[in-house]
């Protein structure tokens, strides 16, 4: 258990876990599973939990050896930590095609788009204001909603219309692309902000909705209260963490 435990957050073990996890995306799997592992090597962790995990090991063989009570106690102690903390607190967090709802709060904070008030702006460093609420299309996880409480609507596809800058200075939307009304839905909250000549911002992930398995292509989305600078894309409110380019969207 300990080798197998020792054994998958190695690259090599966990490139094949997330390309046979990304063939769910079909022809856009290349690019998912080169975004899961640019993800991935970001961290930094690189053999760093393997060889924790290995140490431990090695240490509860040496007092088994030894036959010392103390250190085998606190070799099978070390194991548990540091297998089951790194699993929980290191590994799986940053597989976040495996968790949807950290996900959609990564592409949301990539755009300062976390809502007003809510724990996960105050931690983001983003600056500013915030959105009001986010509007969520096509895509409904519990955790999410957990997570952001009242601070998140679950729309239909047509919930797209722009609130007024009165409203909501920056109205936000999460909506998950791989499904057709999705789609629809983001391609009409485009021409929206296009007819209202109003900034709109795009981050996205690509995960697993934990409720049904299927895969999902979510677009956190901001629409700011005035226009692009220039005409132009507009500059990022933060360095992207999953993405140095965004793919681009239908228009």
């Amino acid at each position: 258990m300990t080798l197998l435990l020792a054994l998958l957050p190695t690259p090599w073990v966990l490139d094949q876990i997330r390309a046979n996890a990304a063939s769910d995306f079909g022809p856009l799997a290349d690019r998912v599973a080169a975004t899961w592992e640019q993800a991935w090597n970001s961290t930094g962790l690189w053999l760093w939990p393997t060889i924790l995990i290995l140490a431990a090991a090695g240490g509860t063989i040496y007092a088994l050896v030894k036959k010392s009570p103390v250190g085998l106690v606190a070799g099978l102690v070390a194991c548990s930590a540091v297998g089951g903390i790194g699993y929980r607190a290191v590994v799986l967090p940053n597989q976040s095609w495996m968790l949807a709802t950290n996900a959609s709060l990564s592409a949301l904070k990539e755009i300062c788009a976390l809502p007003e008030g809510s724990q996960q702006w105050r931690a983001s460093g983003c600056e500013g204001r915030a959105p009001k609420i986010v509007r969520a299309v096509s895509f409904a996880e519990p955790s999410l909603v957990f997570e952001l409480g009242n601070k998140i609507t679950l729309e239909q596809e047509t919930s797209t219309d722009i609130p007024s800058i009165a409203e909501d200075n920056r109205p936000a939307w999460l909506i998950n692309v791989g499904d057709a009304a999705g789609k629809k839905a983001l391609d009409t909250l485009v021409q929206n902000a296009a007819a209202a000549d109003r900034c709109i911002r795009f981050a996205r992930r690509y995960a697993f909705n934990y409720s049904n398995g299927d895969p999902s292509v979510l677009v956190a989305a901001v629409v700011e209260p005035g226009g692009c600078p220039s005409g132009e894309t507009a500059p990022e409110l933060r360095p992207s963490s999953e993405e140095d380019e965004a793919p681009e969207l239908d228009q």
